[in-house]
């Protein structure tokens, strides 16, 4: 579940998103940062199991006030500003979470431009 909140904020980080495409969003960070997930991408995209603990990952944020998923309708994602401030902390250690924190962001921009802004 830690991979999977990390992978929240990133996604969340620069472009809020529904939480209608939370599943959708993360598969495809995972899938483009990690090559040997790229041969089941529709599997992961469609796994129950891994929208449900996105699911729970994203609890989890909201629980800690790290994001903020929005009353009206589209329930969009955010990242809060302690949120911004521990992904932003983060992404500047010299540590192997601070690593797989700016790689993952790279995964994400990729996607991004692969994909268009939602990420799907």
């Amino acid at each position: 579940m830690p991979l999977l909140a990390i992978s929240v904020m990133i996604i969340a980080r620069r472009t809020p998103f529904c939480t209608v495409a939370l599943g959708r969003c993360v598969a495809a960070l995972l899938v483009q940062h990690f090559s040997a997930l790229r041969r089941s991408t529709h599997g992961l995209e469609t796994s129950i199991t891994l929208r449900r603990r996105c699911a729970d990952a994203l609890a989890f944020l909201e629980a800690s006030k790290l994001v903020s998923v929005s009353d009206d309708r589209d329930r969009t994602v955010a990242l809060t500003d302690g949120g911004k401030k521990q992904i932003d902390g983060g992404m500047r250690e010299e540590s192997d979470l601070g690593l797989l924190m700016r790689q993952l962001r790279i995964s994400q921009e990729r996607v991004k431009a692969r994909f268009g802004a939602d990420g799907h």
